[in-house]
């Protein structure tokens, strides 16, 4: 009886503090896009002043707050994209041999630290009775199928090919961190989230702070490293950070146009969203990423067109034209010579050709397609797994060997990348993936729906040209996507337009 008491009293002891006024202020401030901005403030200095660690204890730290008095594991959502693009240039594993990734302590460190909060975001489902295992494994889910489609195409890659048997141990760890990072947060999330009381701006926030905080990683780049030469031209390759080369960065900033287009359709401040989408865009531009640009410049015209569409206060239309006007005239009006000149080395899309007339410049990616079929042809049923068995490798990224021996190269392109390495089978799943997504948007369509779908359409089309969505960082990102799309409540005016016979009967009553 005695323990039984005692026991009582810390559950009662531990329900006072959860219940306690200071605590749900807590919650709600982490819940609220301000939490977001704090998370994102702390990721920008992390990475300027090369503070990984600090973050990541603080992480999870928070992370092991959340599970003991967060309302629900909401507030742990951003933290997955902020920490994959906290890393510094200095820890680049990719590129520094001293990173402090390829260091034995630091390597034991990491993995504790996303064993602690790992264990106590389990500890948290298994004892809330509003979450709970059989939750977790019941609820429904109408991307479930796919997914784990999609992720068994993974695992099966390679079967038969010429290197399978050698290099069967990497390419199933790799199926899995794919697999994780494709799966892991809309399994998580989608059970684990009262989303009845998530509102629909809070994953457009995460977009929004996720890109500008990649803005404040360019400008630390172009303000401690020599990006632009002595001709006045910038040197997209000098452009580095802790997780990805301007590609990258470009690709991260890129995706948060769409969710600050979003942001301004009912806001009493459009006028700021509209002014950070500007920004945005224009740091798209300054990664040097072509493929990202153009994403960047048709997200942003849709976005804009669907804008002045949707806008509750017209007035913002205004200051859009106003804001796009002054950046177009300080940009290329005052300053128009030195702005293009900054570009002169960074190839242009369509370029004079060889025998005349004009030709698309591609950097080869053709002929790294060409090769990626080879193989598919090769080993049409399973691919040939995500190591290439032949003398041609992909592209690979980053010259530390340890890194270089485990990261199989990528084919710039999603579906070579499916068909070289999954086969038919891979092929397939991931279009029977892509089959489902669609019809979730159609099913579900909706102003939120549609901006949420532009920032998939940006990623999806940007990744047919590089290789966004098989790195963890996007493909985390596009998971939050896709649960934000399923599992956000329909809009009320959505419901009343779908069933308006329901609503005359209920009249009728």
């Amino acid at each position: 009886m005695e323990k039984v008491s005692f026991i009582q009293t810390i559950k009662q002891a531990y329900l006072r503090v959860r219940n306690s006024k200071a605590v749900q202020t807590i919650n709600t401030y982490l819940s609220s896009p301000w939490g977001i901005c704090f998370f994102g403030a702390l990721t920008l200095v992390s990475y300027c002043f090369g503070l990984e660690f600090y973050l990541w204890s603080f992480v999870v730290l928070s992370v092991i707050y959340m599970s003991l008095f967060s309302d629900d594991l909401l507030p742990v959502m951003p933290l997955f994209v902020l920490c994959y693009v906290s890393p510094s240039a200095e820890n680049n594993p990719f590129k520094m041999g001293g990173s402090i990734f390829l260091s034995g302590a630091t390597g034991i460190f990491l993995i504790v630290l996303i064993c602690v909060a790992f264990a106590c975001l389990i500890a948290r489902i298994v004892l809330d009775k509003n979450m709970g295992l059989k939750k977790l494994f019941t609820q429904k889910r109408a991307l479930l199928i796919g997914f784990l489609v999609l992720g068994g195409s993974f695992f099966l890659s390679g079967i038969g090919s010429a290197k399978y048997l050698s290099e069967i141990g990497k390419n199933l760890v790799f199926a899995f961190l794919q697999f994780v990072a494709f799966f892991l947060l809309y399994f998580l999330f989608s059970a684990t989230v009262d989303w009845k009381k998530v509102k629909k701006e809070y994953f457009f926030w995460i977009g929004l702070v996720v890109g500008m905080v990649v803005v404040g990683e360019l400008i630390h780049n172009y303000c401690t490293r020599d990006i632009i030469d002595e001709n006045g031209s910038i040197v997209r390759g000098q452009l580095l950070t802790g997780w990805g080369i301007h590609n990258n960065i470009g690709a991260m900033i890129a995706l948060g146009i769409p969710c600050a287009l979003a942001l301004a359709v009912d806001s009493k401040h459009g006028y700021a969203y509209i002014t950070a989408s500007i920004v945005l865009l224009v740091g798209t531009f300054f990664s040097g990423s072509r493929a990202a640009t153009l994403a960047a410049v048709a997200s942003f015209i849709i976005g804009a067109i669907t804008l002045c569409v949707k806008i509750m206060d017209k007035r913002h239309l205004i200051a859009f034209a106003v804001i796009f006007g002054l950046f177009a005239v300080v940009g290329l009006g005052i300053f128009g010579e030195q702005v293009l000149g900054l570009f002169d080395r960074v190839p242009d899309i369509i370029q004079p050709g060889e025998e005349g007339g004009l030709v698309i410049n591609d950097s080869d990616r053709m002929g790294v397609y060409k090769e990626g079929i080879k193989y598919f042809l090769q080993y049409p049923v399973f691919g040939d797994g995500f190591y290439a068995s032949g003398e041609y490798a992909p592209w690979q990224p980053g010259k530390v060997e340890e890194f270089k021996q485990f990261l199989p190269g990528r084919w710039h392109n999603t579906i070579i990348q499916m068909m070289a390495a999954c086969g038919a089978v891979g092929l397939v799943a991931y279009l029977f993936h892509r089959f489902q997504t669609v019809k979730l948007f159609f099913k579900k369509r909706s102003v939120t729906t549609w901006f949420i779908a532009l920032t998939i359409v940006s990623l999806l089309g940007m990744s047919l040209l590089d290789c966004h969505l098989f790195n963890i960082g996007p493909a985390f990102f596009y998971s939050i996507a896709l649960t934000f799309m399923e599992f956000l409540p329909q809009e009320e005016k959505d419901k009343k337009t779908e069933q308006p016979q329901s609503s005359e009967q209920e009249e009728t009553k």
